[in-house]
């Protein structure tokens, strides 16, 4: 990108000539107005004596005025600062004259991107990217300059924007601003819509981030002490020249340089667009939080990033806990052995405005995300459910809460159905056959689920009727053999008769709901075999 305005010695005596054409002409015409000022200002006297005469006090205050305005001219002062004046433009005029002949062609020459931009604005489904230029300087300066500071990029989210809510203007268009993180890459811009009308639209754009010259660095996100690790350290040079690149990483006391990279300054020469990779032997030597930064100098163009990295400790946790009311002050002691690691030790105080909300706090320790086969999954929705309606029943808004329960919910319902069997039924990982008890449990988990989630009724429906497709002529449901050895199978087939056990379960599921029961003669036949076979 060139300069608009550029310095030259071939038009530099051209300009310092007009320059002192406009001062004589301005200084001559200075001249005749403090001429025609003072001689008017001398009527002007004149006029007052022969006017006032023969007033004594008037002609003796002008006659004082004159002697003030003859000692002022006369003042050594202000003749020194009469001198001064010439003397300063001869002084500026032979310092430009001098700039002149050091003057080179050319001096400065402006390319390339030096700065990523902090904003970009995205409108009707197009995004750009602006820019901050700088200048690079492409021939030698006489005086070596101080390195200018460099803008560490510290800012590296996965995500950088989430905006669910956006409402359009009345054409259909939305402008934002959006603060772009310090990552050099290329940000994957989706975006969808909806009408009032219920019409659909989406797009995907790339939101591309770039800088000819800059540095990155690949770092673990954890660490445990006494780790030792290579790390690569990558310089990028996009740039058209050459450049000899300085690399300087902080030092810091979390960890100790191995190898022959005892020093942190390391330099690497590059040619016209390539990228080598360096690496920085270490040891972790302090737990806790630590940053790891790095700058890349060459010339003109500069680069600097600092990422975090967590050590986690090596030994044995031991933790101390300890409450109290603030009704009873108590002093609380916390022992320390001596062999702690160091940097390990943290304390966390928590206050309570009730017992009440210590409960909640356990309560939301509750929700975790779903993984694994149906029963492992099952084992984390189900809690799930029960906690959200033990909410929604006792009347508690906590919306943070309820969105993150609502959210495992939705991932748990999608990941269970994902089993259920082609013909009916469910299965721990989907397969026939399905499995009776399994299937029960299920039934009952979407129940419940169905009082806090839309729950597709259709799968409902045919989960029930599954089940009493698998039920014997007497009313009762055998026990299912060969079942996985886990909790379910100990918690449901107990006692002497497996299949009264089994048919009770299920029956559970199937007629658990007292309207159901009611409106479901087909519940009859099991309820006489369940009276037929009392509890032994």
């Amino acid at each position: 990108m060139a300069s608009p305005v550029t310095l030259r010695a071939s038009s530099y005596e051209e300009s310092l000539n007009q320059w002192r054409q406009w001062r004589r002409s301005n200084l001559h015409w200075l001249a005749s107005f403090w001429s025609v000022f003072l001689s008017c200002l001398a009527l002007a006297v004149v006029a007052g004596l022969v006017y006032f005469y023969p007033h004594p006090l008037l002609i003796t205050g002008v006659g004082l005025v004159l002697l003030l305005i003859v000692v002022d001219a006369i003042t050594p002062d202000v003749h020194s600062a009469r001198v001064a004046s010439p003397e300063a433009l001869e002084r500026l005029e032979a310092d430009m004259a001098a700039g002149a002949e050091a003057l080179q062609e050319p001096v400065f020459e402006f390319s390339g991107v030096a700065d990523i931009a902090e904003t970009t604005n995205i409108l009707a489904g197009t995004a750009s990217l602006t820019y901050r230029t700088s200048g690079q300087v492409s021939s030698s300066i006489p005086e070596a300059k101080p390195a200018k500071p460099v803008r560490v990029r510290r800012s590296f989210p996965e995500t950088l924007l989430w905006r669910p809510e956006l409402i359009t203007n009345e054409q259909g268009r939305l402008e934002i601003d959006v603060q772009l993180a310090d990552s050099i890459t290329t940000w994957q811009l989706s975006a969808s819509a909806v009408s009032a009308t219920g019409r659909l639209g989406a797009t995907q754009q790339p939101v591309q981030v770039f800088q000819p010259f800059f540095v990155d660095l690949n770092l673990p996100v954890a660490l445990t002490r006494n780790d030792v690790v290579t790390v690569p350290i990558v310089v990028y040079n996009y740039l058209d020249a050459p450049q000899t690149v300085e690399l300087t990483i902080n030092r810091d006391e979390w960890y100790v340089p191995l190898g022959d990279q005892q020093e942190n300054v390391l330099q690497v020469e590059l040619q016209p667009r390539e990228v080598r990779s360096l690496e920085y032997p270490l040891k972790a030597v302090r737990v806790g939080r630590h940053m790891l930064e790095v700058t890349a100098r060459a010339g003109e163009a500069a680069d600097a990033l600092r990422k975090e990295v967590t050590v986690d400790s090596d030994g044995i946790k031991v933790e101390q806990v300890a409450s109290g009311s603030l009704d009873d002050p108590a002093t609380l002691e916390v022992l320390v052995p001596a062999d702690a690691i160091e940097g390990s030790v943290s304390a966390v105080l928590k206050l309570y405005p009730s017992r009440f909300s210590e409960l909640l706090e356990g309560m939301e320790g509750i929700f975790r995300r779903p993984s694994g086969c149906f029963e492992q999954t099952s084992s984390t929705t189900y809690p799930n459910v029960l906690a959200l309606d033990y909410l929604k029943r006792t009347g508690q808004q906590l919306p943070e809460i309820e969105a993150n329960a609502r959210q495992y919910i939705h991932l748990g319902w999608q990941k269970l159905i994902s089993f259920e069997v082609a013909g009916g039924g469910f299965d721990w990982f989907g397969n026939p056959p399905a499995n009776v008890t399994l299937t029960a449990y299920g039934l009952m988990e979407f129940q419940d689920m169905a009082r806090v989630y839309d729950v597709d009724p259709e799968v409902l429906a045919r989960t029930r009727e599954w089940l009493l497709s698998r039920r014997r002529p007497d009313g009762h449901w055998p026990a299912d053999r060969g079942m996985l050895n886990d909790g379910l199978a100990g918690a449901v087939q107990r006692g002497d008769n497996l299949d009264l056990v089994s048919t009770a379960y299920v029956a559970w599921a199937v007629f658990g709901d007292q309207k159901q029961r009611n409106n479901d003669p087909r519940a009859e036949v099991t309820i006489d075999y369940l009276l037929a076979h009392p509890a032994g």
